[in-house]
């Protein structure tokens, strides 16, 4: 088994929209997920308070894109499932985790018109 470094994770911030973006590229998993998790904290610190708001420190909502991520797993998508995220897009690799997890509050992202739902395990 090759051991990977967390640079396989590539990491893009937008702070020019409504809601911060971050956009991640490539395997997102054990290895690499301590840098999204150091990057989710620094966008929801250094991110000014928006005019009128009461926000506490670390407590900004963030939306993140997934479409290029190539691997997930559970420790990678763990950060992202809670209710100061929203993930707005993800690949066909996240949305197949995503729809392993039925109870969570969270719908996986739509699929491109044209595309067929991975079926669930014990489904026809």
């Amino acid at each position: 088994m090759r051991r990977r470094e967390p640079s396989d994770l590539a990491i893009h911030v937008r702070q020019d929209l409504p809601r911060p973006l971050v956009s991640v590229a490539g395997e997102l998993d054990l290895a690499s997920v301590g840098l999204l998790i150091a990057m989710l904290h620094h966008v929801r610190r250094s991110l000014p308070p928006r005019r009128g708001a009461v926000v506490a420190l670390d407590q900004v909502d963030v939306d993140v894109d997934l479409t290029a991520v190539t691997f997930a797993d559970s420790h990678g998508l763990a950060p992202l499932l809670d209710s100061r995220t929203r993930i707005v897009a993800a690949s066909t690799a996240v949305r197949r985790l995503l729809l392993l997890l039925p109870d969570l509050p969270l719908a996986p992202p739509p699929l491109p018109p044209g595309t067929q739902t991975p079926a669930r395990p014990g489904t026809a």
